[in-house]
Order: C-alpha cells, then structure tokens, then sequence
C-alpha cells in the first residue's frame, strides 16, 4: 500500500501531465481521504484558473480577485498509486 505522501505526489503528478497545456496557478493539496475499503485515496487539489481578459480588468478595477478556484478530486488506487479518475469537486 502506497502511503499518504505518495498518492499525493502522484495526484499531482497527473494533475500537472492532464493540465500542462492549461493556464492554472497556485496548485495545492485541499483534502485527503482514504475510501472506506482503503482501495482508493481521494485526493483533493485546488488551483487558481485566470478569468477572462474582459471580466479580468473590471475584476482589477474593482479590487476583486482576478481568478477563480477550482478544485477536482483525484481517484489514486492504494495498491499501486495509479489514478483511476480525475472529477471536478463542487463546493456546497
């Protein structure tokens, strides 16, 4: 069984190869949670993705934030450190 720090660093290892053409910043760990059988970690990353050109001056000239946090929840098998699925995490 891989431990904590591993499915971490493969959740975000895969995050980076899926994402590497996208614009995105300051990702970071949010969550970690290990299933219910210990099969699966359930890693959760947050990053930063910049608004539009046009919503992102009149977010500046408000003071406002200038991007969004997002977040996806990564699926990493305990056995092997694979990651079997990769899906947005929605704040309620």
């Amino acid at each position: 069984m891989i431990n904590v720090k591993e499915a971490i660093v493969k959740a975000m290892e895969y995050f980076d190869l899926i994402y590497n053409d996208k614009e995105y910043s300051n990702l970071q760990l949010e969550e970690v949670e290990l299933s219910e059988d210990s099969k699966y970690w359930l890693i959760t990353l947050g990053y930063h993705v910049p608004l539009p050109a046009k919503s992102r001056a009149v977010a500046q000239a408000l003071g406002s934030a200038i991007y969004n946090r997002e977040y996806k929840i990564l699926k990493v098998r305990s056995d092997t450190g694979d990651v079997v699925s990769m899906k947005i995490r929605q704040l309620t």
